[in-house]
This record gives C-alpha cells, structure tokens and sequence, in this order.
C-alpha cells in the first residue's frame, strides 16, 4: 500500500452524536418510513457528508486537487471531534489560496490558539511543529479556509444533497 505524503487532517463534527434533527426531519420529510429511518445506513451518510464537504470545497476554490481518503469518528466526542483526512497536491496552492481569500491574519490566529493552553485544552502541537510540518500547516490552512469563507455557510446545502 502506498503512504500518502500530502495528507492534511479537517477537524470538522460531520456527525456528532446520533442522527441530527435536522437529518432526522429531513428524513421524515423525504417520506421515509419509521423502519427505513431505523435501518438508515448512519456511518455511509457520515462519510457521504465528508466526501461532499472535500469535492465542494475542491470545486469552489481550485486548483486544490483534494481527495477524500477518510472519515475519523471518534469514540467519545468529549474528546475529539470528527476528522476528515484529505489528501492535496501542493502546500503551495494552499498557501496561494490564502494569500488570495486575505487570511493571513486569520490563518497565525488560529495557529496560535491551537498551540496555547488553555483552560480544559491541552495542545498537541508547538508553533514550531505546525509551520515545521506541511501536512500540520496544510490542516490549518484548510480549516481557516472553511471557517472564513462562504464554504462553511453553504454545508447544510451539502447535508441535504447527500440524503437524495
């Protein structure tokens, strides 16, 4: 099998808890029956859910080259959040991206809180282990993306796409 070398993780809770109301609602909207509900495959959702976040983001802020790989759930999401693992093409293009989208300031914001302690939070990561790793920075580059942009609006469009 062979390792991916560009890979980058988006910590993103695609499917936290059980079947969200609005999946359920929609669910029930799309006139599926209480026994089709109960038997709804959750976990293929989830990564339906994921894969649709990665190509949406691909199509709307090219030329990333992003490929779904997979999708992390955790077992206890006090924990930890759902993590999707991309693979991309080039740190570059990433960086190119947020020089162009203007953030910049938002990207060293982030990096910055996700390496300080803080009350309940232990970081995983330094500064230096961040901007020292392409795949670390490129994880950050692609969350600051989708918490910046119009991407993160237009999510529960993907959501709903995924149960027709």
């Amino acid at each position: 099998m062979n390792k991916v070398k560009n890979r980058a993780t988006i910590n993103y809770n695609v499917c936290y808890g059980g079947i969200p109301e609005e999946i359920s609602e929609m669910l029930e909207y799309a006139e599926y029956t209480e026994a089709e509900i109960d038997k709804y495959d959750y976990v293929a959702h989830c990564e339906r859910i994921a894969e649709g976040l990665v190509n949406h983001i691909d199509a709307n802020i090219p030329p990333f080259n992003l490929k779904f790989l997979k999708l992390i759930r955790p077992k206890y999401y006090n924990h930890d959040s759902d993590t999707i693992v991309v693979e991309y093409k080039s740190i570059k293009v990433l960086k190119q991206a947020i020089i162009e989208q203007e953030l910049e300031k938002e990207l060293k914001e982030y990096i910055k809180e996700s390496t300080t302690k803080a009350s309940g939070y232990t970081p995983y990561y330094n500064l230096s282990h961040i901007y020292n790793n392409n795949n670390l920075l490129a994880g950050c580059m692609l969350q600051v993306i989708i918490d910046n942009t119009e991407l993160g609006l237009e999510l529960p469009a993907i959501i709903s796409n995924t149960l027709k």
